[in-house]
């Protein structure tokens, strides 16, 4: 798990962060095969984990909702 004290380098870009008075949603799209939403939960979980520290420093603002959008399964999945 990452924790807000490690110190990380990463090269990533947001897929979509939506900012509003609540806070921010974060959404990252896949495309990959996957039979069910946990396997994309168990794979991403961390990459995820990682852009919600990143947009809450960026934004100064609380992540409220993180979310994959499975193009394959067709669904949203709130992590």
């Amino acid at each position: 798990d990452v924790k807000s004290d490690d110190t990380l380098f990463v090269q990533g870009v947001f897929d979509a962060v939506i900012e509003n008075t609540d806070g921010i949603i974060i959404v990252d799209y896949k495309t990959d095969f996957a039979k069910t939403s946990q396997e994309l939960i168990d794979k991403y979980k961390e990459q995820i984990d990682i852009y919600r520290l990143a947009a809450e420093k960026i934004w100064d603002k609380k992540a409220i909702k993180t979310y994959l959008y499975s193009f394959y399964l067709g669904e949203k999945i709130e992590i």
